[in-house]
């Protein structure tokens, strides 16, 4: 996989794959219900990472490493925004030290490159960088590339940059309050770019730290069984990074679309009952996230493909992004 369609990205990168599902985020997981049919499509590396479930295919918690792909980011001349590991996460129990270690040496080996790595497991990623940190702020693991260099010689590979990577952007993946706890993980783990990815958003956040934060991208769910977004909380977010001066970026509303907002379109209401009944299959969504015609903040939604739906936040796309830096 390289190339995607992904909104924020030019490449995806794979060279470890494999999940476990840990939070709600999960449970509608594209790579999840992916993997089993790229294993079916002749790429043995995903065979056997999903069972069987209830509603498709479930994570097991294995994983696959994948040595084939590590020089891939060598072989692409032309910068690009890349997402590591897109099938998986990095930071997933078992996964070698050596392992992750050996990704980061890629990406501090083609810094021609931007790479965004994305996890939920906060604790983890935080962990694996303190424990390698020397007294000067440099990971000892990956003061080891020139150990590694000899494997990527026919690339042309001389010098090895500096500690943090202006290239490597660390974020983590926040759907829900209980989740907010990441953040401050991502905070105090050592990055050049640090990103909040709330996608897909499932509740109204409530007020966000974001100080460290560089880029915050929010989408709606996509795919069956998908879950609804009410606009007022990508409202708040887009907000709350506008006042912080953090690039925001929405990516999409996702399988449902408002056509009808109670309050804005209808402040009588005298048109809601008609909404309904020309549009059975939808629902009603309140800014609490409970469906039926209470509470406030009234939306009608409808099923609708990610496209049909778009990504226009109020007339607009956002698509804002940071500028790469060095952290302090």
């Amino acid at each position: 996989m390289a190339d995607t369609a992904i909104e924020w990205a030019g490449k995806s990168w794979n060279p470890i794959v494999g999940c476990k599902v840990i939070s709600p985020g999960c449970t509608n997981c594209y790579a999840m219900r992916l993997a089993p049919r790229l294993a079916a499509m002749g790429q043995a590396k995903y065979a056997g990472l999903t069972r069987g479930g209830r509603a498709g295919p479930v994570w097991n918690g294995r994983f696959a490493l994948d040595a084939a792909a590590l020089d891939l980011p060598f072989r692409w001349q032309k910068p690009a925004t890349i997402f590591v590991n897109s099938m998986g996460d990095l930071f997933l129990e078992g996964v070698p030290a050596e392992a992750v270690d050996r990704v980061l040496a890629v990406a501090a080996l083609t810094p021609r490159h931007d790479y965004v790595l994305l996890t939920k497991r906060a604790d983890r990623m935080q962990a694996h960088f303190e424990a390698g940190l020397s007294d000067r702020g440099t990971p000892r693991r990956l003061m080891a590339i020139e150990d590694q260099m000899q494997a990527f010689t026919t690339f042309g590979v001389e010098t090895v940059p500096a500690w943090p990577l202006p290239n490597l952007w660390l974020g983590v993946s926040v759907e829900n309050r209980a989740q907010l706890g990441r953040i401050d993980q991502l905070r105090r783990t050592p990055a050049a770019v640090r990103l909040i990815s709330i996608e897909p958003l499932l509740e109204d956040l409530g007020p966000i730290d974001l100080a460290g934060i560089d880029w915050v991208i929010v989408g709606g769910e996509s795919g069956p069984n998908a879950r609804p977004v009410h606009p007022d909380w990508v409202r708040s977010i887009r907000d709350q990074c506008l006042a912080a001066g953090v690039a925001f970026f929405f990516k999409q509303w996702g399988g449902w679309r408002v056509i009808y907002d109670r309050d804005a379109d209808d402040p009588d209401w005298r048109q809601s009952g008609e909404i309904a009944r020309r549009n059975p299959r939808g629902r009603w969504l309140n800014l609490a996230g409970g469906h039926g015609f209470h509470g406030d903040r009234l939306v009608y939604v409808v099923p609708s493909g990610k496209h049909a739906a778009g990504r226009k936040l109020d007339g607009q796309v956002w698509d804002r992004r940071p500028a790469r830096k060095v952290a302090a």
